[in-house]
């Protein structure tokens, strides 16, 4: 019996325990996640082509990324108004929401450097400018809704529907 056991021990340390269960072969490769961003309205694609252009050659991941902290800021601010205070009720505030957002979740989080794609910035500002103004004021719920609009239109400019 002990020989046995041995010359069992040895058979699994040389080829291993015999698997047990079903293989059903290789498991599928997972889909990539889609984002549902709202199709913005002709001025706002307008708004925001020089970010389109700008992102056209970024890689899925950066497109995705970008996508999610431009919908995430539009649902943030959007949602702003139903709760018993309002946190950015001015567009000072609202600068100061955009700026932090992607700084974290661009920057930080996704790892893209200032640069990295040269005039995003620059187009950023000209697509708030152009909806929003430079002007500080206080946010309405019109100024909100364009805000919000503005937001949508830079994610969908980012994951490449507009090529």
């Amino acid at each position: 019996m002990k020989n046995f056991l041995v010359v069992l021990l040895l058979f699994f340390a040389i080829f291993g325990l015999p698997e047990v269960g079903n293989d059903s072969g290789p498991s599928p490769s997972p889909k990539a996640p889609t984002i549902i961003v709202p199709e913005p309205s002709a001025e706002m694609k307008s708004s925001v082509s020089k970010i389109a252009e700008i992102l056209k050659g970024a890689d899925y991941v950066d497109r995705s990324l970008w996508a999610q902290v431009w919908t995430k800021a539009a649902k943030a601010v959007d949602s702003d108004s139903t709760d018993t205070k309002v946190v950015w009720n001015t567009t000072n505030k609202l600068r100061q929401f955009t700026e932090t957002a992607l700084r974290i979740g661009w920057r930080r989080l996704g790892g893209n450097k200032p640069g990295k794609y040269e005039g995003l910035n620059e187009a950023i500002e000209a697509a708030f400018t152009a909806t929003l103004t430079n002007r500080v004021q206080d946010v309405t719920p019109e100024l909100r809704k364009k805000y919000v609009d503005l937001c949508y239109a830079i994610a969908w400019a980012g994951i490449g529907r507009d090529q």
